[in-house]
């Protein structure tokens, strides 16, 4: 692929997140105009006021499939907190309401009340007392689809109950999205984090369906109508919003892990791989129970995947969901689990159901736990290296939300949404700095204290300073000083430092300066361990930078080959490190750590001359290291003739690499670099068990022999693996006929949104191919922008080809005369498709 199609799939990438964000309401703040506006700022959104605590719900509900409704029947069971009420308030979104009552007695007894659409307002027949049970009946209808979207990045969507209508690929089934407020859109509560309560739930459902919910299965009646009601008893309380339901025509496949249930939730025709999908589930409920010392806390553990969710994954307390990106075969499967997304919601059954943030502003007190869990399982079960690499991947993840957001505390009770509070600060940061906190006061402790934090605080809700309280409980020590600095005050540093040698005095120098804007963020309290590398071995040393600007010096016997600053690698910050390309050089050869041996390489990549890149290049692809392996791969493009040539013996030992990204991108450079047609090496690897060295060999052999390439595609394009049937038509677009292309064309339109767009893609790559074929994908393209029922491709694909068009004339400055005469007859005739596509607006 030439440089110009890689920016074209980059503007395509910008322009569908540009598509998402315009599906959601957007309200624009107000400007701020020479003083005379007032710019609107973010409310001041504390605690939850708790006059009324939620005790009991015993509910019964009916989902309509006609109208996408749910009739339901709610007891709710609450009492005063400590005043007396005479009102009782509930959260119930677009409901249609047919009964209200107080019970007394056992009687229902109708109760006035006013209601908005929001909240339900009943009034008592007598003033309640802290020493009563106030007991409400509600007979209603939800109607869940009339509730305006304003979801937000972590959920995309707030209906609370989805109704998913039958496609060719799956079965009609409903399920529910609780997390933040929503679950009020389906049964009456008082939808706010930091209410508890315990629940009986009926469900009633086709008799040939399964049904799912918090708790345990108590008991199934059988209904006249062919129907049946399943009951979940949830007698253990815990938040509205953790609350779920689902049901369809789901294969279950059951274990145990210990005395709990285990059972897996999936479309029957992925039940047999169900089993690989959770295989690694009792072995991550042990791992947690063992290491936080506290075991599982509830009754059984259900996991469910179903199509359309508005999520990756939500952790319902005993039933987490899945999104439908958990389902792959197995050479999918090879390429990497979503071992990372299970683990982060196994952890959230501690830390967000047991545990749960007091308020959404406290909500890194779930996720920044849950994202935790993914560092820790990744570095238990794969090793160190896996586990640096999974931290600076959340860093970078963190760094990307800063400079979106700007500086904000961790926990900020000032926000417009409680759906913006799931960022890269509340997962990323809030991970990265458990991480921090484990490393300062080491690990048994860091353990210990959890563990105190969740037997204190089991069934309740929480926030940062019971966190705090815990570990300065548990460990003896004063950590206001880093609570306050890592999780109330805004950012992280940003460091400039340099590294020397003073001969005379005998001491390697190290120079730290923090460079951060002090107007909005603190100057840093930073513990940190540097390791200074001699002849005569690896010395660490610890210091506490506490100024904007400090010196250190360390005694050494000899010149130092490397100070390493952070050789924990653990700091949330910023750093520019100056100091030698040897010392460079030192840190790629001499560190253990896979993660600064790949900083290494990133510096000398970077900043070395062609002679030492392909130097650099080679030892990057001897390290152990997959990921640094795939750095000095990705080099290749660069290297001038002479490190081709030194190389190549590397680059095919890598072809038989057991690290699948590895060897998929040994195959791209053999091909794309070395121009080696061998075919049969791409055939080979076509059978190889991952998807991603199946990609990589098949443009590989399209290059090779475009014949058999086209063959295998033909053959390929019926199959019912997404994955195969996406490479296959790449290939015909590239190299195909304009029959095959009009042929792929016709079935690509009945799949989905995404193989459609990644098709329309590969044609716009295309244009420049012949003027034949150019114009029969711009013509294919043009209807797709007409006639497709996705708003979203009828609106890219003319700007896609706006795109290609401009990097066609850029192009003409630099190709051949027989390449010009195709781009400047195309460039013509895309423009005149897209005059034609504007003027049918």
């Amino acid at each position: 692929m030439v440089v110009g199609n890689r920016n074209l799939l980059l503007s395509f990438l910008f322009f569908l997140q540009l598509y998402a964000f315009a599906q959601q309401q957007i309200t624009l703040p107000d400007v701020v105009i020479l003083g005379d506006s007032i710019k609107s700022a973010p409310q001041y959104s504390g605690t939850t006021a708790q006059p009324v605590q939620l005790l009991h719900m015993e509910l019964e509900i009916f989902p309509r499939w006609e109208n996408h409704s749910v009739e339901g029947k709610a007891h709710v069971y609450a009492k005063p907190t400590f005043n007396p009420i005479d009102t009782l308030e509930l959260n119930a979104q677009k409901f249609d309401l047919h009964k209200v009552a107080v019970v007394v007695g056992g009687s229902k007894e109708n109760a006035a009340y006013t209601y908005n659409q929001q909240i339900l307002k009943i009034a008592l027949p007598k003033t309640y007392t802290k020493e009563d049970v106030v007991h409400v009946y509600i007979d209603y209808t939800a109607n869940p689809d009339s509730i305006k979207n304003s979801g937000g990045t972590a959920v995309t969507d707030d209906k609370g109950f989805y109704f998913i209508d039958d496609t060719e690929e799956f079965e009609k089934h409903f399920w529910t999205q609780g997390e933040t407020e929503s679950n009020s859109a389906w049964f009456p509560t008082i939808d706010k984090p930091n209410q508890r309560f315990t629940h009986k739930i009926g469900i009633t459902l086709d008799t040939a369906w399964k049904s799912l919910s918090n708790g345990e299965l108590e008991f199934r009646t059988l209904n006249n109508d062919g129907t049946k009601t399943d009951y979940w008893v949830m007698d253990q309380p815990h938040a509205p919003y953790l609350v779920m339901v689902a049901g369809g025509n789901f294969d279950t496949i059951g274990s145990r892990w210990k005395n709990i249930p285990l059972h897996y939730y999936v479309e029957p025709k992925w039940a047999h791989m169900a089993p690989e999908f959770f295989k690694h589930t009792p072995e991550m409920l042990t791992f947690f129970s063992t290491t936080l010392g506290v075991d599982y806390p509830w009754q059984k553990y259900d996991q469910i995947v179903v199509r359309d969710y508005v999520s990756g994954a939500m952790e319902n307390t005993t039933a987490s969901v899945f999104a439908e990106s958990m389902y792959k075969n197995y050479r999918s499967l090879a390429d990497g689990t979503k071992e990372s997304t299970i683990a982060h919601e196994i952890m959230h059954q501690w830390f967000g159901d047991y545990v749960t943030c007091k308020t959404w502003g406290d909500a890194t007190l779930n996720e920044g736990f849950a994202s935790f869990a993914e560092y820790m399982w990744e570095a238990y079960k794969y090793g160190t290296d896996e586990g640096e690499l999974f931290l600076q991947t959340e860093l970078k993840g963190y760094l990307r939300t800063y400079r979106n957001k700007g500086p904000l505390p961790l926990i900020r009770n000032e926000y417009e949404s409680p759906d913006h509070m799931f960022d890269g600060y509340s997962y990323n940061k809030g991970g990265l700095t458990l991480y921090m906190l484990k490393t300062i006061v080491g690990d048994d402790a860091f353990y210990a204290s959890l563990k105190k934090y969740l037997t204190t605080n089991a069934y309740s809700a929480v926030e940062i300073y019971d966190l705090r309280k815990a570990f300065e409980e548990t460990t003896g020590q004063d950590l206001r000083w880093f609570f306050n600095q890592w999780f109330l005050q805004p950012g992280h540093p940003n460091l400039k430092v340099k590294t020397g040698f003073d001969r005379d005095k005998g001491v390697a120098t190290l120079r730290v300066e923090q460079v951060q804007n002090t107007n909005e963020q603190p100057i840093f309290t930073l513990p940190v361990a540097v390791d200074v590398y001699t002849q005569l071995g690896v010395k660490r040393h610890f210091i506490t930078i506490t100024k904007q600007k400090q010196n250190f010096e360390f005694p050494v016997l000899s010149q130092p080959y490397l100070t390493k600053f952070d050789a924990q690698n653990y700091l949330i910050a910023e750093v520019e490190i100056e100091q030698t390309d040897a010392n460079w050089l030192s840190q790629l050869g001499k560190s253990k750590s896979a993660v600064d041996r790949g900083l290494a390489i990133d510096y000398l990549i970077k900043n070395s001359n062609k002679n030492l890149l392909s130097t650099v290049a080679g030892i990057a692809m001897d390290d152990k290291f997959w990921n640094n392996q795939i750095k000095g791969l990705q080099t290749a493009e660069l290297w001038d003739d002479v490190g081709k040539k030194k190389l190549k013996s590397t680059v095919k030992g890598l072809l038989n690499s057991t690290n699948n990204r590895v060897r998929a991108k040994a195959i791209s450079v053999w091909a794309n670099v070395y121009k080696e047609k061998d075919t049969k090496l791409y055939k080979e690897n076509l059978d190889f068990i991952s998807t991603q060295v199946n990609k990589a060999a098949f443009d590989a052999l399209a290059f090779s022999d475009a014949k058999s390439a086209l063959k295998i595609a033909q053959d390929s394009l019926q199959s019912e693996n997404t994955a195969w049937l996406n490479m296959s038509a790449s290939v015909i677009a590239q190299e195909g006929s304009i029959a095959e292309i009009e042929a792929a064309a016709e079935l690509i339109k009945t799949k989905s949104v995404s193989l459609r767009f990644r098709f329309y893609i590969d044609l716009v790559n295309s244009l420049d191919r012949s003027v034949d074929v150019g114009k029969k994908c711009a013509d294919i393209l043009t209807i797709a922008a007409i006639e497709d029922e996705n708003n979203g491709i009828r609106y890219y694909i003319p700007k896609l080809m706006a795109e290609k068009q401009a990097i066609m004339d850029e192009e003409l400055k630099i190709i051949t005369p027989a390449q010009a005469k195709i781009n400047k007859e195309m460039i013509d005739y895309i423009k005149q498709k897209i005059t034609q596509l504007e003027s049918k607006k």
